[in-house]
């Protein structure tokens, strides 16, 4: 809406305390040692559901409420994603914590239309805090609510309840259907990892039979060619491989690894995080930076030359080197660097550098196959932070074929996963315009051009000057009361023709024309139900 535009006829600006009863003097707080107290010992059947403030987060012994209520977030609600709802309703015995606000409609509108509009709303300028966004009551108080006739109101609610059905249904089927290409991926590692992959491979291709043990003496010669040139530094030679130890079969000419025996270098960035800024000398890598895709550079940091000749010393990532996230909640997310430039690393990320009897596209699918996924994260040490230590990384089995093979592997890999990436990009696409169509939906719904209006629904005005009549006192003061009306509008109404309330931020009229009369893409209108 634009401040020149007006509202329907029969419309009326009005606000949320004029519309809706405030319960939040009704909750109690309880911190969560004394409601799992309180909780203990019971099972689920004797327990009401305990919200907060974007959904259900526990349970309690007793109900605080027991209707339909409207809860809108108070604090640490997604006010500026317009993807996220910061509304929602709940029914039958409840609980709710002090991060939600309680709402329930008066009879001039109804939880699920003040539902929609709410999840509609841009917040920008009514709330406050960074990190942590606070929608205070008094600032809810001044949020300005265009109110249709109350049948109109039923109409909108109905036919938005319809169309997000169908593109909820079409919403599920493109996640489906991203879940669908997550197992493929998968599959293909797991094929290329075990040799299935080049199956057909290997019999057009017969390879002189290698042992593992001449493989790898050529490793070890090629380190210690390094070593004695002063570019790496000597380090004990893990045991071999048992028989006992191998994890499953290979093909003849494949063998079993320590991943420390294979590998020219093996460590991780700085232990001891170093103040980083905004800007500097050298970029600063962490776990938050390291992508299937590669390094990602947005909300980058940098340090010092001081600082990060200090972490280059032991740590130098080259152009090429495998990068694996060793640490914390991304533990098992490997990346080949493309970064043609020294920079610095935390801890959280392990270095790999390959030999040259492997490549290291190779080893990045092995790192990336369920296979190798399973067995870093079987047993992670660690407290607060889980985390693989650099040993059971140098410890782990890896398997090798030969070198050719490497690289057909490597091309069969890139050949499947590129399809892949390019249905995971239109999957993408395909629900940022969902979102966008259904942020054009609620806009439409609140300017009055989803449904049509009838000139025979009571206007919003006879609804709220009901509404008026009703909290008055007593007769003399609902006199006076209903001529101060006929003089001015309703305290946060701003009567026809004044805007007042506002899209969620990025669903301006422009974004509602494109999303409304431009074509979706091949495949989208099946996929999405439009």
């Amino acid at each position: 809406m634009n401040e020149e535009q007006e509202l329907p006829k029969g419309w009326e600006w009005t606000t949320l305390p004029v519309l809706s009863d405030n319960l939040d003097s009704r909750r109690v707080p309880i911190n969560n040692s004394e409601r799992n107290e309180r909780i203990a010992g019971k099972v689920e059947k004797e327990l009401v559901p305990y919200y907060g403030a974007t959904g259900q987060v526990g349970y309690i012994d007793k109900p605080l409420f027991d209707e339909e209520l409207l809860l809108l977030g108070e604090d640490a609600a997604p006010f500026y994603d317009p993807a996220k709802p910061v509304a929602y309703l709940i029914q039958g015995k409840s609980w709710v914590n002090n991060h939600a606000h309680i709402l329930r409609a008066k009879p001039a509108t109804t939880n699920r239309f003040l539902l929609h509009y709410l999840n509609s709303f841009d917040y920008h300028g009514y709330v406050t805090g960074t990190t942590r966004l606070k929608l205070t009551q008094q600032s809810m108080n001044t949020i300005p609510l265009p109110l249709p006739p109350l049948a109109e109101q039923g109409r909108i609610v109905a036919k938005l309840e319809e169309l997000f059905s169908r593109l909820d249904a079409g919403v599920a089927a493109v996640r489906q259907s991203q879940q669908l290409l997550k197992r493929y991926r998968q599959s293909v590692l797991h094929a290329a990892v075990t040799g299935a992959l080049t199956s057909a491979w290997r019999t057009a291709h017969p390879a002189p039979a290698e042992t593992g043990a001449a493989l790898l003496a050529r490793i070890r010669a090629e380190k210690e060619h390094l070593v004695k040139a002063g570019k790496l530094r000597k380090e004990k030679q893990l045991p071999d491989v048992d028989d006992n130890e191998k994890p499953f079969p290979l093909p003849d000419g494949w063998s079993w690894f320590r991943m420390g025996n294979i590998l020219l270098k093996l460590t991780d960035g700085t232990h001891h995080s170093p103040i980083n800024t905004e800007k500097g000398d050298f970029k600063y890598i962490t776990a938050k930076n390291i992508k299937q895709s590669g390094i990602k550079l947005s909300k980058l940091t940098f340090v010092n030359k001081e600082t990060h000749d200090e972490i280059y010393s032991r740590c130098n990532p080259e152009l090429g080197d495998v990068l694996y996230i060793k640490d914390g909640a991304t533990t098992g997310i490997a990346a080949i660097n493309m970064l043609a430039e020294p920079f610095s690393m935390l801890s959280s990320v392990a270095l790999l550098k390959c030999s040259k009897e492997i490549i290291n596209k190779y080893l990045h699918s092995v790192l990336s196959s369920s296979y190798f996924y399973n067995v870093m994260r079987d047993d992670m040490s660690g407290v607060a932070i889980t985390r693989v230590t650099l040993k059971k990384l140098a410890n782990a089995l890896v398997q090798l074929p030969p070198l050719a093979e490497q690289a057909e592997i490597v091309a069969e890999v890139e050949r499947r996963l590129s399809t892949i990436d390019a249905l995971e990009q239109t999957l993408a696409a395909e629900l940022k315009r969902a979102e966008r169509l259904r942020q054009s939906l609620l806009h439409r719904a609140f300017t009055g051009r989803l449904v049509p209006q009838d000139a025979t629904d009571e206007p919003a005005g006879e609804l709220l000057a009901r509404l008026r009549e009703a909290a008055a006192p007593g007769p003399a003061k609902a006199k006076a009361s209903r001529a101060k009306a006929a003089a001015a509008p309703v305290a946060g109404d701003a009567g026809e023709g004044k805007r007042r309330g506002r899209p969620r931020k990025g669903v301006a009229d422009g974004a509602v024309a494109e999303v409304a009369e431009t074509p979706l893409p091949v495949g989208t209108q099946t996929t999405l139900g439009f």
